[in-house]
């Protein structure tokens, strides 16, 4: 959850929750001294106690408010907002974090899952292909890959008469021959916690260093063909902010995924660099091996 997002019933709640140790104190005090000095004088009933209680509700309510100022965001979504897990290492996946992406994706694909064994076939063609990116501590933040694949594969892959179950390792391209192609498969796209802020941090993060990716061993001056499934709707909603359009659709696929197409051209090219800067300035959290 960002902040902008934060409901006023959700800040308040927060606010609350921050200043709850002063809150429960005040109440007590409120209850207990009243309390005592009215059973010692004799005024005892039901009425009376239920009087003092709602007395000290509203008195530990509003300390708490007031105590809870200025803190109003938990603990987890000011780190969040710090993004302490920065910086990240980006460099070529290892058969461990390609095996460990795969398995992020499988609660997404279900029957569509690429195990990582399916996957390090691929990564067997081209080293180069998939790129993991590392917190500070190591662990698996977000990945992606970029593949080549032969032309028979491609064309029944745009029709949508294959599925990425069906790919095999000589199905792609080695790293020289994929420089040369015209068509690029964006795959295995995957971000921890995608929907948390500090997903949405990775997500900025490693769409900046696709496009480093892409500029530093494709280059931008050759035209080609970005293509890539969306699997989930928040992953169409990313492709279409980014420019990419639906070339064939859902219901016309053996997998049932939407494909989406962007047209790279020098043009096109600082049209997305545009559109990825939106997301925010990744450069100063991102250390690329290549």
């Amino acid at each position: 959850m960002t902040l902008a997002r934060t409901s006023a019933r959700g800040r308040v709640m927060s606010r609350l929750k921050a200043g709850r140790t002063a809150g429960f104190a005040a109440a007590a005090g409120t209850f207990g001294i009243p309390a005592t000095l009215v059973s010692i004088a004799g005024f005892t009933g039901i009425p009376v106690f239920l009087g003092l209680g709602a007395l000290s509700a509203i008195a530990g309510l509003g300390t708490a408010y007031v105590k809870g100022r200025g803190q109003i965001l938990p603990k987890n979504l000011i780190d969040e907002a710090q993004n302490t897990e920065a910086p990240y290492l980006c460099d070529y996946c290892t058969e461990a974090t390609l095996a460990e992406a795969c398995d992020l994706t499988k609660p997404h694909y279900r029957d569509e899952y690429v195990s990582g064994e399916q996957a390090e076939a691929w990564r067997q063609k081209n080293d180069m292909a998939f790129v993991h990116l590392l917190n500070k501590d190591g662990e698996l933040s977000a990945s992606f890959g970029v593949l080549a694949l032969t032309t028979s594969f491609t064309d029944q892959f745009f029709k949508g008469n294959v599925t990425d179950l069906l790919l095999k390792g000589p199905d792609v391209l080695d790293f020289e021959t994929s420089k040369r192609s015209s068509k690029l498969y964006i795959s295995g796209v995957v971000v921890r916690n995608p929907d948390s802020h500090l997903g949405h941090k990775r997500t900025a993060a490693m769409l900046w260093v696709m496009l480093r990716y892409l500029e530093r061993l494709y280059g931008v001056r050759k035209k080609r063909t970005l293509y890539a499934i969306a699997v989930t709707p928040a992953s169409a909603k990313l492709m279409k902010n980014l420019g990419f359009t639906i070339t064939c659709e859902a219901n016309n696929r053996q997998d049932h995924y939407p494909l989406y197409c962007f047209e790279l051209t020098p043009e096109s090219w600082k049209s997305l660099k545009a559109r990825v800067r939106a997301f925010g300035d990744s450069s100063t959290t991102c250390t690329c091996n290549f």
